[in-house]
């Protein structure tokens, strides 16, 4: 049996958490689990790997709630303000059978297909309202003004809080992944506490508000009045620590897509008129960017008992990190896999949601907000370059990667067939 591999440098370090790719390339075809000392960890990088610790909640326990806290678990001021609000309980990510079953099996009830599909109409005019709104500039930064509000404004209006100001969600929503991240300073922590305990009073008042009014529709009201004949209803700690984890899969990790998504664009101009062409490339073309932007990066799991990966033993206790990004890029499952192909045969396998019991219950929406704002962007706008490449930054974190800015020139595709 062979011993893991100990990484110098750091997986974690800021440098490779901002471009992966490389590491990966050079590390997944040899060492396919790898011990990071600094962090006392096993990342697991393999495809069929990943697969096998995700499937597997018996020897793999998701109960990593307390890394979710980040200092608000150690730091005695950063606890302090967290406590004025409600505790961050384990729910849908960090749970096992059988309370993760509890929690699936009600949510579920609120996240139901026939209500994303009603959504339709309001993203796609939310879309057009953004193309609107940048069309005739013919420059923009792209993450502001179309990847950040277009999903926020659509799990805003889903959770009854379209009242509130897009930056606003934003900030709440950047909080919980400063606090979780694994990269945040002190200082930024503690402010991300303050906005927790901002997004739970506000919460707070719209759960109140449901319990109250049952004429009232949507999300949160179903979370609220969730019942199964087995299953205790959720409680205002357990349906905040579930509206907290629709926030961050509603809105970073497709703000994240959206804007890798155009910045592939803009790198492969031909693989966007395949998809003109033919339209019905765009559910494979949204498959393709997600297998290679992989916004949700890596989550932990720990250890439930002393097993083996591949020809690593893993002792009981053991903190992994599943890096999904990394198997996306598994040369072994994805082939050429850096190459962005929108006609790719098995992108649909790609792991950017999880798999398993922990498979993102968002998906579905998230699927459709995709497809929807690319068709509003590429079928309305045209010759999308960026303006400024020093501009484009990746900041450091161990659970999601994102574009923190994309500044862009287009322009109309009425403009570019006039010149034609």
């Amino acid at each position: 049996m062979n011993a893991p591999v100990q990484i110098n440098p750091d997986l974690f370090s800021d440098e490779i958490l901002s471009e992966p790719n490389p590491f990966y390339s050079e590390t997944i075809p040899h060492s396919p689990v790898v011990y990071v000392p600094s962090r006392q960890l096993y990342a697991v990088l393999s495809y069929d790997l990943v697969v096998q610790v995700a499937d597997d909640h018996i020897n793999f326990s998701s109960q990593f709630g307390e890394l979710l806290k980040g200092l608000g678990a150690t730091d005695p001021e950063i606890m302090a303000v967290l406590s004025e609000g409600w505790p961050l309980t384990d729910s849908l990510i960090s749970n096992d059978p059988p309370l993760h079953g509890r929690f699936r099996r009600l949510v579920s009830r609120a996240f139901t297909m026939p209500r994303v599909a009603a959504m339709e109409a309001e993203i796609r005019n939310t879309a057009r309202e953004l193309v609107d709104a940048i069309e005739r500039r013919g420059a923009c930064d792209f993450v502001t003004n179309f990847a950040i509000p277009l999903p926020i404004l659509v799990i805003s209006r889903l959770l009854g809080s379209g009242e509130v100001p897009v930056q606003t969600v934003k900030e709440w929503s950047d909080a919980f992944v400063h606090l979780f991240g694994g990269k945040a300073s002190r200082d930024v922590q503690l402010a991300s506490a303050h906005l927790i305990v901002a997004f739970q009073r506000h919460f707070i008042g719209k759960i109140a508000e449901r319990r109250a009014d049952r004429t009232i529709e949507d999300i949160i009201a179903s979370l609220v009045h969730a019942r199964t004949e087995d299953d205790e209803p959720l409680s205002d700690a357990e349906i905040l620590s579930v509206i907290q984890a629709l926030l961050i899969a509603g809105n970073e990790t497709t703000t994240s897509t959206l804007a890798e998504g155009m910045k592939l664009f803009i790198e492969h101009p031909q693989q966007v008129e395949k998809v003109l062409r033919n339209p019905k490339l765009f559910g494979d073309m949204v498959e393709e960017i997600l297998r290679l932007t992989s916004p949700a990066a890596g989550l932990w799991r720990i250890a439930a008992n002393d097993t083996q990966l591949g020809e690593v033993a893993i002792p009981k206790g053991a903190l992994l990190n599943l890096r999904f990004a990394a198997a996306n890029r598994d040369p072994g499952h994805f082939p050429d896999p850096n190459k962005f192909d929108v006609e790719r045969p098995n992108a649909r396998t790609h792991l950017a949601f999880g798999r398993g019991i922990h498979m993102c219950i968002g998906n579905m929406l998230a699927r459709k907000e995709l497809v929807i704002g690319f068709e509003e962007l590429l079928t309305r706008l045209t010759d999308f370059r960026i303006t400024d490449r020093a501009a484009l930054n990746y900041p450091p974190n161990m659970v999601t990667r994102g574009l923190s800015a994309l500044p862009i020139s287009f322009r109309r595709q009425l403009e570019r067939a006039d010149a034609l």
